[in-house]
């Protein structure tokens, strides 16, 4: 378990690098955004080391865990800033995804705004504090119904179509 938050963690902290890079730094939201983005990392910085510290002690670990999924599960992580992010950043897509996909909640354009922002399953899963790592697939599987879309086409592939058609749209 400390081996797959570790290589978690890494990837989180890679997305965090690239996105704090690529923000704009007069953007009010966007740093609120990054700063929750931050806590999360923290808190799983914290968690991984708690792994290391009490290798030989799981029970001390899985309580540590435990009060870790609950404390987070109780915070707010931003999503409205991350939606209001992606759909100024990537032509409108939320507002698009809302008005086109009625059915779509809150909680299924925040994935997709997750998705846009090239957050993997893993990391997804690790925000939401989800300590199930099928939660996450069932999430998609629904965000999929939602979106009406066929077997062989990936949520990922969809919104990167998607994406290029709102691009062409707007340079038109």
């Amino acid at each position: 378990m400390a081996d797959d938050l570790a290589s978690n963690y890494t990837e989180l902290k890679n997305l965090y690098d690239r996105l704090g890079a690529e923000r704009d730094q007069e953007d009010e939201t966007e740093t609120r955004f990054m700063k929750a983005l931050d806590n999360r990392l923290k808190g799983l910085g914290d968690l991984l080391e708690e792994a290391y510290l009490f290798e030989n002690k799981p029970e001390r670990f899985l309580k540590t865990f435990k009060d870790y999924v609950k404390e987070s599960s109780a915070q707010e992580f931003a999503f409205s800033d991350l939606r209001y992010i992606v759909n100024k950043k990537y032509c409108g897509i939320v507002d698009y995804l809302q008005k086109t996909y009625s059915d779509l909640s809150e909680s299924d354009l925040d994935l997709c705004s997750m998705i846009c922002f090239g957050f993997s399953s893993n990391s997804i899963r690790q925000i939401y504090a989800h300590t199930n790592p099928d939660s996450i697939y069932n999430k998609r599987s629904k965000l999929r119904n939602k979106l009406k879309l066929g077997p062989s086409i990936q949520i990922e592939g969809f919104i990167r179509n998607l994406l290029a058609e709102l691009s062409r749209k707007e340079t038109a």
